[in-house]
């Protein structure tokens, strides 16, 4: 692995800014994090076909809470508030997860890239690319220890970074309604990552 290139795959609200505080970020080539299209596109617009690919998923619920969280709580002070304000004005709209969930369909924002489904960062339309190594949030530290192992770098204990707020029974938050909405929108998600 030492001379292989590495490329990650960084989903959005899935410890990415915890991976960017751990050592491996210094040993990372490439990073996506957002993209339009077909991944294996932006891939080969890096260059980085050939690299070591990884990555990690989260529960599609659990995922949408923190993607909640995040935008209804940011602040004009966040430094990604500039980049964000649009979606946290139309998150701000619903003050509640499931008023938010029962709207999403209609809105554009299901569209963005923060709330795309995950499986669009690990699957291809293309049959070259393939993924080395698809770690789960469920399981950070381990995962994250068997991926430094992989690529032979020192283990390390992942800081919490850029956390929205954990909810343990996250699925209490939704109602029956909200939940259809996110098991129809990120199906493909429950499916390929065995979440479910």
């Amino acid at each position: 692995m030492d001379n292989k290139k590495i490329l990650f795959l960084h989903t959005p609200k899935v410890a990415g800014s915890s991976m960017n505080a751990s050592p491996l970020a210094k040993r990372v080539d490439y990073k996506i994090h957002s993209f339009k299209g077909d991944i294996f596109d932006k891939v080969k617009e890096l260059g980085a076909e050939s690299a070591f690919k990884y990555g990690f998923v989260r529960d599609p619920f659990s995922r949408f809470v923190s993607l909640y969280n995040y935008f209804y709580k940011m602040t004009e002070e966040h430094p990604f508030h500039r980049y964000n304000a649009p979606i946290v004005n139309v998150v701000r709209q619903y003050h509640d997860i499931n008023a938010f969930c029962e709207a999403f369909e209609s809105l554009r924002l299901k569209g963005n890239f923060h709330f795309r489904p995950q499986v669009g960062y690990f699957t291809s339309e293309n049959d070259e690319y393939e993924v080395d190594f698809i770690g789960k949030y469920e399981n950070l530290q381990s995962d994250f220890n068997q991926l430094c192992e992989l690529l032979a770098i020192d283990q390390f204990e992942l800081p919490v970074a850029n956390s929205s707020g954990r909810v343990k029974d996250f699925m209490q938050l939704f109602t029956h309604e909200s939940q259809k909405v996110i098991e129809s929108f990120y199906r493909d998600d429950f499916n390929f990552f065995n979440y479910g």
